[in-house]
């Protein structure tokens, strides 16, 4: 399976205004039934689709939905000047985007701290919310991990890390935040990562989040969801522990728990994970069955084909014409010069 971005499909950005005034963008890709992706930290509308961490998931979740998309206060697209930042606000971002993009039921992905956030609009909003896809999340933030000095210590570097180091090419804060997220992905991977932190938030926007997410409780909401729930987690999760998709499962009545055997907390288009992930989604959402090689990849070989048939037709041309202008001889030197630089680049 590639890891190479696929062509981002068409695309319309549009905007909707919170009750507290805040800007805020959105976007709606595919056909089918809805699935609304609830804002998590490195979102960005239109870069999203160029990511070799997230076009591929992008892409597969859409082969049979409508996928509604928004980036948060203060994130990506929407308005980067915010008079505040909360749960509540976070909340609210969810509830304005459902009733500008005119969605009646839909089915929520919570990935990270989106988890959370969809987990409260189910238990706020259960006539809305068909089903409920968690992925990496948790019902508690990491202020409810400290147990001791040391935790704090390495709260408060992180908190120090991300405030000066957000989006930054400096090896030793792109290693640790790119170690924690990513710890098994490529040079590109990791690229594109630190590149995403960059275009979606300011550092200082970035340790707001962080700080805000940290604080969220929504454990004593968990009961109260209706709608049906899986939960999927990567057992070697280093930024959210493995046990806390478990607690989510064990609260949320009747949830179904998936364990991804996997470090990366953002699993990878290249891993075994990925595939997993789409076939018990597709199967919760009474999908056709999700075939890790169908579809897209055959979409990527027939586009690849294309091209291959255009650029030896464009050698073709260029051989006649040097046969005719300057002999044999030239005419093979300037086709093989041609079909290198097709190779190679």
């Amino acid at each position: 399976m590639t890891d190479k971005p696929l062509p981002a499909p068409a695309q319309e950005i549009r905007y909707c205004n919170t009750p507290d005034n805040v800007r805020i963008a959105y976007a709606a890709t595919g056909k089918g039934p809805p699935i609304l992706r609830a804002a998590h930290w490195l979102t960005h509308l239109e870069k999203d689709w160029e990511s070799p961490v997230w076009s591929r998931f992008l892409h597969d979740l859409s082969r049979h939905h409508s996928i509604v998309r928004y980036d948060a206060r203060g994130t990506g697209l929407s308005q980067r000047k915010v008079p505040g930042y909360s749960f509540e606000a976070m909340l609210t971002d969810l509830e304005t985007v459902v009733e500008a993009a005119g969605i009646p039921k839909f089915a929520l992905l919570g990935v990270s701290q989106g988890g959370a956030t969809s987990l409260a609009y189910a238990a706020k909003h259960p006539e809305r919310v068909s089903h409920i896809v968690i992925y990496g999340a948790f019902a508690r933030g990491h202020r409810f991990l400290i147990d001791d000095e040391s935790d704090q210590k390495l709260y408060d570097a992180t908190m120090t890390l991300i405030a000066e180091g957000w989006g930054s090419e400096n090896p030793a804060y792109r290693h640790y935040l790119s170690g924690l997220f990513l710890p098994n992905g490529t040079a590109e991977q990791i690229r594109w990562h630190t590149e995403l932190e960059r275009l979606s938030s300011s550092p200082e926007m970035a340790a707001k989040i962080f700080e805000t997410v940290s604080n969220i409780d929504v454990k004593e909401l968990l009961t109260q969801v209706k709608a049906p729930v899986i939960v999927l987690h990567q057992r070697e999760d280093r930024v959210v522990p493995f046990v806390l998709g478990q607690q989510i499962a064990a609260l949320v009545p009747g949830a179904r728990f998936v364990p991804l055997e996997g470090t990366n907390h953002l699993f990878l288009p290249n891993e075994p994970s990925h595939g997993v992930f789409m076939r018990e989604v597709a199967k919760f959402l009474g999908d056709p069955p999700y075939e890790d090689e169908g579809f897209l990849d055959e979409h990527v070989k027939r586009l690849d084909s294309a091209v291959k048939t255009v650029e030896e037709h464009a050698v073709y041309k260029l051989f006649t014409a040097s046969t005719k202008a300057f002999g044999i001889g030239a005419a093979i030197v300037s086709a093989i010069s041609v079909a290198l630089v097709w190779l190679f680049g």
